[in-house]
């Protein structure tokens, strides 16, 4: 055998082994679950709640802003965000009840982390929220960040809401993947899509897009594709100075979002 065949062989062995580890090790690129704080669970605990779905037990947190009498926002977390965190800003939207729910392997919700499970968990989550504290589906809000924002788009798709926010989005996981790994077929390989441009793309109630304006995790390509799928219903601002991780820490931000709500809000009286 001359040194082109055994080259030749040794690059079909080492890109079959390539696309096998992408394959079978593809949730550890999508899917970060950090190490609950044990410590800020206590501090926390008045907020939390259960929630039981088919197969799972969701953990989560309720805020009241009790002089605020409109506008309830069911949120969903990114790829590595527990969602407990948000419970200090919680004051900071213009909402009267704020649900921040782990989905399943966060936190100390149950469950493995798939494309299935998060959509399927949060469908009941919204189901089971709006059952227990008779809430009314216009004046639902539901937000998701990054990852969430892909599980948000899902809900929003499948149940009636009063709008819809995603932060730092991305229009699909595969379109992504498929940038970052341009040599492999990661279309075929994926197990989780989230594709999120197919769901945006069946809502017709108002969406509000916050984009960082140096995202170094989503590129503006995969935000704006988003925006293309429904621009007559779609608001696309950007916050400035910002990046995937620290777009909340940014007043603007809230200034975005409650301009939103109350924006919303007024056409609905």
């Amino acid at each position: 055998m001359n040194l082109i065949s055994k080259l030749l062989i040794f690059g079909i062995v080492l890109y079959s082994s390539m696309l096998a580890y992408l394959f079978f090790f593809q949730d550890k690129f999508i899917f970060y679950p950090p190490k609950p704080n044990t410590s800020w669970y206590r501090q926390m605990q008045k907020y939390e709640y259960y929630i039981d779905t088919e197969k799972e037990k969701l953990h989560g947190w309720q805020f009241n802003n009790p002089d605020i009498a409109h506008s309830n926002i069911i949120y969903f977390g990114g790829n590595a965000e527990d969602v407990i965190y948000n419970i200090a800003d919680a004051s900071r939207y213009s909402a009267s009840k704020l649900f921040f729910t782990n989905l399943p392997g966060y936190g100390n919700s149950t469950g493995t982390p798939s494309e299935k499970s998060f959509y399927d968990n949060a469908l009941q989550a919204y189901d089971t929220i709006v059952q227990k504290h008779q809430l009314d589906p216009d004046d639902i809000i539901i937000m998701g960040r990054s990852l969430g924002a892909s599980v948000a788009a899902y809900v929003a798709a499948q149940r009636k809401v009063k709008s819809l926010i995603l932060v730092t989005p991305f229009d699909s996981v595969a379109n992504i993947a498929a940038q970052q790994f341009s040599w492999f077929p990661v279309r075929r390989l994926l197990r989780h899509k989230f594709n999120t441009m197919e769901y945006v793309s069946q809502i017709n109630a108002p969406i509000l897009i916050v984009a960082a304006e140096h995202d170094e995790i989503i590129p503006k390509t995969n935000g704006n594709n988003l925006y293309q799928a429904r621009p007559e219903n779609i608001s696309l601002l950007e916050v400035k100075n910002t990046g995937h991780n620290n777009i909340s820490q940014n007043p603007q931000y809230f200034q975005y979002i409650n301009g939103f709500i109350l924006a919303n809000t007024a056409l609905a009286e």
